[in-house]
């Protein structure tokens, strides 16, 4: 394995990290020109499903991902795969596959803890539980989504964005109290939920509040 093709698969990883996922993806070509044999690695594989992901191309990232999962070296390979492989599938509107991608994940996330394999905390997991509970809105599951919401913040308690889900949530449900109360808080914890809010049309039947008014003009 040559030192350029391990160099440019670090600066893909690096790229693809930091959201710059053409960068990424031009990496990752050269270094597989260099080292056909990453095609049978899962890390080179899913990376290139992460590039692929972040420039909407849906499609050929699930290829990816599908491919990868086919050469996990350990438990959290699977879980990595699967949590990315239900990441895209609800990116083309598939929840119900995402959804039972995403119980797989969880699945084999607790595996690889059992196993000492997790290679990072449980904040790895707030994506998972914010795209599932996504999914389950789709079919009008909001109870369901919400737990998955709230898991979502157990993983990442200051984040603002994570619990703006569930000013969503209450909105669709019509449950303005609620849903205010959540959105103060959202934006105690993140600031820019407020231009955000105001364009969101799932939140569109708050706007006439004037709790509502208060929050976002302060």
């Amino acid at each position: 394995m040559s030192n350029e093709a391990e160099e440019l698969l670090q600066k893909a990883l690096e790229e693809t990290e930091d959201g710059n996922f053409e960068e990424g993806l031009a990496a990752l070509d050269k270094a597989f020109e260099l080292e056909p044999d990453y095609f049978n690695q899962f890390v080179p594989i899913n990376t290139r499903g992460s590039a692929l992901l972040g420039l909407e191309r849906y499609e050929e990232a699930l290829a990816m991902y599908e491919q990868a999962l086919e050469q996990p070296e350990d438990s959290f390979d699977t879980y990595t795969g699967l949590r990315n492989k239900g990441l895209t599938l609800s990116a083309l509107e598939k929840y119900e596959a995402a959804i039972e991608c995403h119980n797989q994940a969880l699945e084999w996330y607790e595996t690889s803890v059992k196993e000492g394999k997790a290679l990072r905390d449980r904040d790895d997991l707030a994506p998972l539980w914010e795209d599932k509970g996504w999914a389950l809105i789709n079919f009008d599951e909001y109870d369901e989504a919400m737990i998955c919401f709230d898991k979502a913040i157990e993983c990442i308690p200051d984040d603002g964005w994570l619990l703006y889900n569930k000013v969503c949530c209450y909105a669709l449900q019509n449950k303005i109290d609620q849903a205010l109360k959540s959105l103060e808080q959202a934006i105690n914890l993140e600031p820019e939920v407020k231009d955000w809010v105001k364009e969101d049309p799932d939140c569109e039947n708050l706007s006439s509040d004037p709790q509502f008014q208060a929050l976002v003009s302060s």
